[in-house]
C-alpha cells in the first residue's frame, strides 16, 4: 500500500524519537576538600554517556578517609553517624534516577545539569516545607 507524501508526513508526526542513554552515579570523597579534623565531603558524579557533573549531597556527609569503604561507596559503622549518612546517599541515588526517568519520559536528553538542577529544585522545596 503506498501513502501520499502528505499523509506519510502526518503519521510520522505521531512517533517519539527514543535516545537510549546510559545514566552513572558515582559517590567519593573529595579528599582535597578536607577539615583539620581530616574529614571529607561525599560527592556524587552523575555521568550520561560521557557528561558529567558533580554536587555534594548534602553538609552532614563528611566522612574520614577510613570510614568510606570505597567498593560499596557507603559509610563504614566506625563512623558515628554513618547510618544516617548513607540513608543521604541512597536517598540521593534514587532521587536522581528518578529525575533522569522523568526527564527522558518528557521526550527530552537528560544532560547532569538538568538532572541536578531538577534535583536542587525538588530538594530546595522540601527544606522549605520542612522548616515552616
Amino acid at each position: 500500500m503506498t501513502m501520499p507524501l502528505e499523509g506519510f508526513c502526518k503519521h510520522v508526526n505521531q512517533f517519539f524519537i527514543y535516545v537510549k542513554q546510559n545514566l552513572t552515579i558515582l559517590f567519593y570523597r573529595k579528599g582535597k576538600k578536607a577539615d583539620k579534623r581530616g574529614k571529607a565531603p561525599l560527592y556524587v558524579r552523575v555521568t550520561i554517556d560521557g557528561l558529567h557533573d558533580e554536587i555534594s549531597p548534602g553538609s552532614k556527609t563528611k566522612v574520614l578517609d577510613q570510614d568510606f569503604n570505597r567498593e560499596t561507596k557507603l559509610v563504614e559503622p566506625t563512623e558515628p553517624n554513618y547510618k544516617t549518612i548513607n540513608k543521604i546517599l541512597e536517598k540521593a541515588k534514587v532521587d536522581l534516577e528518578r529525575h533522569f526517568d522523568l526527564i527522558q519520559a518528557q521526550q527530552q536528553i537528560a544532560t547532569p545539569a538538568s538532572i541536578f538542577t531538577a534535583y536542587k529544585l525538588l530538594s530546595g522545596r522540601l527544606r522549605q516545607s520542612r522548616g515552616r
